[in-house]
């Protein structure tokens, strides 16, 4: 249930909201000041998933405050990335974007040292830059048909799903 200017409903505790199922939710809400690093992003759930700041700084958002992040070295690192099932899971990632570069950036990076290496997983604008696209560690490459870089919001979902007999992965 959603209630829009009651102030008899009471606020839910992150676990009547978010269940076990969703590894992290952020809302990116947090006073951090630009550019610095240290500054805490709050898991949502509750599980304790919280990131930590580097380089990115608060923006007004689609919904609320957001953070701005642009460059390189410019990121939110998750407390126990193992917790996060990128490769052979299912599993669905979303946010809300704007961005008017027309540089390749990653959206969602999974990796042992901050860059794109064999086994990791990247959801982002990369190898077509203007389309959404998901690379699975130099394996094989997802590209969506929608541009992205039009300096407007889009909402963008990553959703991957097994095959019938449950040992592939799709994105779709």
């Amino acid at each position: 249930y959603l209630y829009y200017e009651n102030p008899l409903a009471a606020p839910k505790p992150p676990a009547g909201v978010w269940d076990a199922s969703y590894a992290g939710v952020y809302h990116l809400g947090e006073a951090v000041s630009a550019g610095a690093d240290g500054g805490l992003h709050l898991d949502a759930t509750g599980q304790g998933r919280d990131g930590t700041q580097h380089g990115n700084g608060p923006v007004t958002g689609k919904i609320g405050t957001g953070q701005r992040f642009g460059g390189k070295g410019e990121y939110i690192d998750l407390a126990h990335p193992e917790q996060f099932a990128l490769g052979d899971a299912e599993c669905s990632i979303s946010a809300w974007i704007n961005t008017s570069s027309k540089k390749s950036m990653g959206i969602v990076l999974k990796s042992k040292a901050l860059v794109h290496e064999p086994g990791d997983k990247l959801f982002g604008l990369n190898h077509d830059a203007d389309k959404l696209g998901q690379d699975q560690g130099w394996v094989d490459y997802l590209c969506g048909t929608s541009k992205v870089d039009d300096g407007l919001w889009h909402h963008v979902v990553w959703t991957q799903k097994k095959n019938d007999s449950g040992d592939q992965e799709r994105c779709t």
